[in-house]
C-alpha cells in the first residue's frame, strides 16, 4: 500500500492519525458496525474481526487502513474514526487511492482529522441522501464525477459465482 509506512501524525491537539494495527480490528469493527447503522445497512454487515485480522494483516493484504486516535487527559487512547482504503492505478496519473469507507464518531468531525496519501488522487463514494457528507467534501474542494456518462458497477456473490461458471 502507498500509504502504510507514512501515516503517524499529531493532529488537532490530542487527535493522532496512524496506520492501524491487528490489535485494532475489534473497535474498527464497532465502528463499521456505527457506519453501516447511520448508513441504514447494518442487516448487510458480514465481517468479523477475524475477517479484518486475515484480509489487513496478514503477508499481502487486501487494503489497508488508518485511524484517528484520541488522547484523552488520563492518556487512555480511543480510537474515535477510521479510513478504509486500497490502492488503484489510474493509466493517466498514476498511483490513486479509493476510500472505501471513512468514518469518525459524530462528537469528534470537523476537528480537522485528516492527512496527506502520498498518492495522486484519492477517489470515494457519498450516498445520494447524505448531503452533509457531500456538502463538506465540495468544502474540501473534493470535485463531484458524478454525471450520467459514467456508471460504476459492482456484483456480489452468488451472482459472481454463477457467472464464472
Amino acid at each position: 500500500m502507498y500509504t502504510h509506512d507514512r501515516y503517524s501524525r499529531r493532529m488537532d491537539g490530542n487527535i493522532t492519525i496512524r496506520k492501524a494495527v491487528i490489535d485494532d480490528c475489534d473497535r474498527l469493527m464497532e465502528l463499521m458496525k456505527e457506519l453501516a447503522k447511520h448508513e441504514n445497512e447494518i442487516d448487510l454487515m458480514q465481517l468479523s474481526p477475524e475477517d479484518l485480522r486475515r484480509d489487513g494483516f496478514g503477508e499481502n493484504p487486501h487494503f489497508g487502513c488508518v485511524v484517528a486516535e484520541l488522547t484523552n487527559s488520563e492518556h487512555e487512547k480511543t480510537i474515535i474514526g477510521y479510513a478504509l482504503y486500497f490502492n488503484t492505478y489510474s493509466p493517466k496519473v498514476g498511483k490513486c487511492i479509493y476510500m472505501e469507507d471513512i468514518y469518525v464518531q459524530p462528537e469528534y468531525r470537523r476537528k480537522r482529522v485528516a492527512n496527506n496519501s502520498g498518492c495522486y488522487r484519492l477517489h470515494w463514494g457519498c450516498l445520494e441522501w447524505n448531503r452533509t457528507a457531500m456538502e463538506f467534501y465540495k468544502g474540501q474542494n473534493a470535485v463531484d464525477v458524478t454525471n450520467p456518462d459514467h456508471h460504476i458497477f459492482h456484483i456480489d456473490q452468488p451472482e459472481l459465482a454463477k457467472n464464472c461458471n
